[in-house]
């Protein structure tokens, strides 16, 4: 990569750059990049900060940078940037902390500690910047900057020196095409810088070469069969699988079951009879194992947490007792055999007993169409090795043999749920006899797996990737020539990172939802504005989407909600949580949902019901604690079977008097409003 010449534009964005802090707004694909490279090589920073929106493409970062020479740069998340230099977490802001709390020479101990480390960070670059909204870590990490680095809009420091920000980005607007300008201004607030777009004549004709035009399809598909009910499919996968849920705990089969409800239907309404049999088969298990063990990460992290905030508040209150009591909580380790116990037996149940039947969506056909038809294969006639070294000839000459390889074209399919991922890249490799893998994100697939697929497809060996929107950022692959935005996608955004994905001469992007032309103007609009910060752009309405029936359309996108007895609500003493109960004796068990430990007393008459006990802390330096209990739902019972009807009247009484006393607030409030009129 070192041997890249800059365009004409790419020399203008980084002059702009090493004047004041810009932001790079360029499509995708153009070389952003190699901007960041040129502004670190002319300014010759000391030290450069490359902020990643993904761990995905910390890697690819770090190795372009190293191609060209580059080594003194610190490649990460906004996240890991802010706890490595700032030591965010217990730094914090401090300026809302008070004298009586905070030892205030420690304080600026730990200030001086952090001069220290950014005293020599002269350029940072903030990959994918248009994410530098509302909470994101981007707008943290650029306040914690320009707080300790003093970085005013042109990159100067207090202390003379410059130091400037970078942001790159093909989109700089984040959601619905509305408020353009407020959007705009609003990011360049948050990265103290200026957006740039290229101006010159020679540079928007570099950039036209460099990014030429794209093909569009809209896609035309006949509606999907919706004579079967979501009840009927829940029902008919739940039967499948009821001697296997027998066998799980409770907690486990609740979960597994949970899922069922949720994604058989949305399988086999996309994608057809097929889909639903690979998501029950193939999809399934590992799905519900990635989520689990995201779940299981934060808890073994947030209990080792909580034992070290625990025993440094033991030894500061000289509480040796408790500060040398040990709490066992699991491990992730631990967690992970046992999900392992129950999964892996669930899994090959699954193998052998879900039947593959072959019957596609209309929607899936015409997507199994596009694959086979824009796409061609190519046999290639390439020298291959025979063996080691010392196998050749009696001079030591390596020997080759002659093999015909057949190269087929590279092809992205987008999805909106993570679920649907794994039964279409099943559907898609059974009609289509190409290597094809699914990628989500990291809530839905571990970081390993996902890494080795994404090399895979860049070395060529795979041919077809199933993705959702985490890959719209971040993947280059020059060769991908085909695109499918299969479902629904809500912003600008997502229309301009997707289709840049596709980097082939003869590329094209087919939408199954959307019409794009409407986006393609959106796109147009947006660049227009980018490049004219008093244009009045018009904002345009989303494309409406499709509904699932029974999914989407649950009572017009209302959730429905459970009586209020049998809702899950805190209360502040056991006598409010039912009637009749007694509950007595506290015990420490785990929660299979949750994935955490938690302390529950359960009602020793009718050992149906169970309240689950928390705490919360308030008060100055949040020291005092307090407990409340959890109860309700549909596995509790409002009221004791051994209740006697004294205590039933007593809480009919007490719901009546609350009331009666809600309904009197109301009437005085009425009275005091006509008092005043």
């Amino acid at each position: 990569m070192s041997h890249l010449v800059p365009r004409n534009y790419q020399l203008e964005a980084a002059a702009a750059a090493c004047k004041e802090n810009r932001i790079v707004n360029l499509p995708t694909g153009t070389g952003k990049t190699l901007i960041a490279a040129l502004v670190h090589e002319w300014i010759n920073s000391r030290m450069t900060l490359i902020v990643c929106p993904s761990v995905a493409v910390i890697e690819q970062h770090r190795q372009f940078f190293h191609s060209r020479g580059i080594q003194n740069i610190i490649v990460d998340t906004a996240a890991a940037l802010m706890g490595r230099i700032f030591d965010y977490g217990g730094l914090g802001d401090d300026d809302d902390i008070d004298d009586s709390d905070v030892n205030r020479i420690i304080m600026q101990e730990m200030r001086q500690h952090v001069l220290q480390k950014v005293a020599d960070v002269q350029l940072v670059v903030f990959d994918e910047c248009h994410h530098a909204i509302g909470h994101h870590p981007y707008v943290k990490l650029a306040q914690l900057l320009c707080k300790y680095k003093g970085i005013d809009e042109n990159g100067n420091t207090e202390d003379g020196s410059n130091c400037r920000i970078l942001g790159l980005t093909a989109s700089f607007i984040h959601g619905s095409f509305e408020n353009i300008s407020k959007k705009r201004q609003r990011l360049e607030n948050n990265l103290h810088a200026k957006l740039w777009t290229p101006q010159s004549a020679e540079s928007l004709v570099s950039l036209g070469d460099k990014n030429p035009m794209k093909c569009f399809y809209k896609v035309d598909y006949k509606a999907p069969d919706t004579r079967i009910s979501k009840k009927d499919i829940e029902k008919r996968s739940l039967e499948l699988m009821t001697p296997v849920l027998k066998t799980l705990p409770y907690g486990m089969a609740k979960i597994v079951s949970q899922e069922v409800s949720k994604s058989a239907y949305l399988c086999y309404y996309i994608l057809g009879e097929v889909g639903w049999s690979f998501f029950l088969r193939d999809g399934l298990v590992p799905y519900l194992d990635a989520k689990l063990r995201q779940k299981a990460e934060y808890v073994a992290r947030d209990a080792a947490q909580q034992s070290e905030t625990d025993l440094r508040y033991h030894l500061e209150h000289d509480n040796e007792s408790l500060a040398t009591s040990t709490h066992t909580f699991p491990t992730a380790d631990e967690l992970g055999a046992q999900r392992a116990e129950y999964l892996i037996p669930l899994y090959r149940y699954l193998q052998q007993s879900i039947p593959i039947i072959d019957q596609l969506s209309p929607k899936c056909e015409s997507l199994i169409e596009i694959l086979e038809s824009c796409t061609s294969s190519v046999k290639k006639v390439v020298q291959v090795p025979m063996g080691p070294y010392f196998e050749g000839d009696m001079y030591g000459n390596q020997q080759f043999t002659t093999q015909v390889i057949e190269e087929q074209d590279q092809s992205l399919v987008f999805v909106e749920r993570a679920v649907l991922c794994i039964p279409l890249a099943k559907v898609i490799e059974m009609k289509t006899k190409r290597a094809t893998r699914p990628v989500m994100g990291v809530q839905s697939m571990s970081a390993d797996t996902r890494n080795a697929t994404l090399q895979d497809f860049k070395k060529g060996s795979l041919k077809i990737i199933v993705a959702t929107s985490s890959l719209e950022e971040g993947i280059d692959v020059a060769d991908c020539k085909v695109v499918v935005r299969f479902d629904y996608f809500s912003s600008v955004r997502s229309h301009i990172q997707g289709s840049g994905r596709a980097r082939h001469p003869d590329a094209k992007i087919f939408y199954f939802e959307q019409e794009p032309d409407i986006e393609e103007k959106k796109a147009s609009l947006m660049t227009l504005a980018a490049g004219n910060p008093k244009m009045d752009v018009p904002d345009i309405e989303p494309q409406t989407r499709n509904m699932v029936p029974g999914i989407d359309d649950v009572d017009d996108g209302k959730k429905v909600r459970e009586p209020p007895h049998l809702r899950v609500r805190e209360y502040p003493t056991l006598a409010d949580c039912g009637v009749g109960h007694r509950f007595d004796k506290e015990e420490t068990t785990w929660d299979p949902v949750q994935n955490k430990s938690q302390r529950t007393m359960e009602c020793q008459q009718c050992k149906a019901a169970s309240v689950v006990i928390k705490s919360r802390a308030f008060g100055q330096g949040r020291k005092k604690k307090e407990r409340y209990y959890v109860f309700g739902g549909l596995n509790n019972p409002w009221v004791c079977k051994y209740a006697t009807e004294e205590e039933i009247w007593e809480a009919a009484e007490r719901q009546g008097q609350l009331q009666d006393a809600q309904s009197t607030h109301q009437e005085s409030k009425t009275q005091l409003v006509l008092g005043e009129k």
